[in-house]
């Protein structure tokens, strides 16, 4: 008899702990909705447009799942981000990791060059940070005082050949200009070089010294019979680095100022 009470006692327990995991679960997902519902007509308000449907919020009894089928259009600038498919999980609490995947990738349409602006997939996850107020003079100076940093994880992109695997850092120099690291593993470095340099990105003399200086540094999975390269990558003042080589530079960045600055006298 004892043995029955205690088996109840264990199940009723279970049941208390199950039914109480699901309201907090549930409750939790409405406060989910809320606030994408919060950040989407805010985002209309300042004029980027979600043109898919509402994200849904799945993903019971693990972290919560929204996925999002759609363009992102932006009235000021014409471009269209277009996603054909965004699944973001988390617990949405202090410090938890949020990951996002793309596993269709990205384009941009309006985009001065489509294709420089187009992903095949792309995923990571990071742990939210302290962001800029806004991305304004200010906001960006202030945030690089105080240090401001985004470090993201488990990033795994692919480009057409390229494929890179590894973590990233971001965050801003001393002119307000973007600066980020890429640590990680490269495939089909030589062929992505072969269509950088077919496009007019890079001319024949840098494509020959970026295989030069590349090819000696590929080794080969045991495992798959793939060529990789250990590999970093930076953006640092306006010039993108594969290693120590300059591939390609990128305009300053202009924020706009919150307010004008006073003029001297």
């Amino acid at each position: 008899m004892k043995k029955l009470y205690f088996v109840i006692a264990i199940i009723f327990l279970s049941s208390v702990m199950i039914a109480g995991y699901w309201g907090l679960w549930t409750y939790g997902q409405k406060l989910v909705r809320f606030h994408v519902d919060d950040i989407m007509d805010n985002a209309n308000d300042s004029g980027i447009i979600f043109e898919g449907r509402a994200p849904s919020v799945t993903g019971f009894p693990k972290e919560y799942t929204l996925i999002y089928k759609g363009g992102i259009f932006h009235e000021d600038s014409g471009l269209r981000l277009k996603l054909p498919l965004l699944v973001i999980k988390s617990f949405f609490l202090e410090k938890s990791p949020i990951s996002f995947d793309l596993q269709q990738g990205f384009t941009v349409d309006g985009a001065k060059d489509p294709w420089l602006w187009s992903i095949d997939a792309l995923s990571f996850s990071l742990v939210p940070p302290r962001l800029p107020k806004d991305l304004t003079h200010e906001g960006i100076e202030h945030w690089h005082n105080r240090d401001g940093k985004i470090k993201v994880h488990a990033i795994h992109l692919k480009k057409d050949d390229l494929s890179l695997d590894g973590t990233m850092t971001i965050q801003i120099d001393r002119n307000l200009q973007p600066e980020i690291l890429f640590k990680g593993r490269m495939s089909g470095a030589m062929d992505f070089m072969t269509i950088l340099q077919k496009r007019g990105y890079i001319d024949v003399k840098q494509s020959l010294i970026a295989l030069t200086v590349l090819t000696p540094l590929t080794k080969t999975d045991e495992n798959t019979g793939q060529n990789y390269i250990d590999i970093e990558i930076r953006l640092q003042n306006q010039s993108v680095l594969v290693g120590p080589i300059q591939v390609a530079s990128v305009p300053a960045i202009q924020w706009p100022w919150r307010s004008l600055p006073d003029l001297p006298q």
